[in-house]
């Protein structure tokens, strides 16, 4: 099970840590209201964010503790939210189509 972490990096955000390791940076839009993660990319392991190679922020809620839970929820069922055999380009599931 994965356990997401945070440690402090400035006034306005945190490192996020998944199992010790660094996942990215949590920071809170002044203008949107919201905590938004920049996942951290490496080279030495791929990163496959909602079928992105170079993830952009992702915006979750105004609390802190629904965000760090939602983004836990997301590392521990990445299965269930993705599959290889997919398109991860093929919106036409996820929305109602014309």
């Amino acid at each position: 099970m994965t356990k997401v972490e945070l440690s402090k990096n400035t006034e306005k955000g945190f490192d996020v840590l998944s199992n010790g390791d660094n996942y990215g940076k949590l920071l809170y839009d002044l203008e949107q209201g919201l905590w938004v993660l920049w996942p951290e990319l490496t080279q030495t392991k791929t990163v496959r964010f909602w079928g992105l190679a170079q993830p952009d922020g992702v915006s979750y809620f105004d609390s802190l503790k629904d965000t760090v839970e939602t983004i836990e929820f997301e590392l521990n069922n990445t299965d269930e939210l993705t599959s290889e055999d997919e398109d991860p380009n093929d919106f036409s599931k996820s929305f109602a189509l014309a």
